[in-house]
């Protein structure tokens, strides 16, 4: 097989692979279909952010569907940091914006106190939402995605999947920018 129909086929199995991940989600009630077209990342306008520095509509729209793409494919890996061979939370949007030049800190804890704080009515796509009752409990962090839900690495034996935000109760939400 050449490598471009070798690299069609990745992407027909990943595509496939995402929907059916999609279906069983839905017939356990964390998600549904209708919801998975109507959460695109591509419904939102304007910047992420509020400066000349933040993220324009399609750059958040790629970091969106950049994170997207490693729904039911990338495993969860304590400690991990490897786009291909797993990560954690934390991990997992280090990397993802790394992706689109924008440096941020390792753990979730740290990522929290390095971001611009924002309020759940400033949270656009692109954004980090965390998890933990304080500051020095933060545990969890995922990126907004818009429409409500967040793309997250979550726990050992799973793998990165699209939630809503509320799937557990959010300490904070931060931003990022270049």
């Amino acid at each position: 097989m050449n490598t471009k129909a070798h690299e069609n086929f990745q992407e027909i199995v990943k595509n496939v692979s995402t929907f059916w991940m999609y279906w069983i989600c839905s017939k356990n009630k964390y998600w549904s279909l209708k919801n998975f077209a109507k959460n695109k990342a591509e419904n939102f306008s304007g910047n992420v952010g509020n400066s000349a520095q933040d993220l324009k509509k399609s750059e958040a729209t790629e970091l969106i569907s950049y994170a997207r793409s490693f729904i039911a494919v990338l495993p969860y890996k304590v400690a991990g940091t490897s786009l291909s061979t797993g990560a954690d939370c934390s991990g997992f949007t280090q990397e993802v914006f790394k992706k689109f030049g924008i440096s941020i800190p390792r753990d979730s804890r740290s990522q929290y106190a390095s971001a611009q704080k924002i309020s759940a009515e400033e949270l656009q796509p692109g954004d980090l939402v965390f998890y933990g009752s304080s500051p020095s409990t933060i545990y969890h962090v995922g990126i907004y995605s818009g429409n409500g839900t967040i793309i997250h690495c979550t726990r050992t034996g799973d793998f990165v999947r699209e939630h809503d935000v509320f799937y557990k109760k959010p300490y904070g939400y931060g931003r990022y920018t270049k």
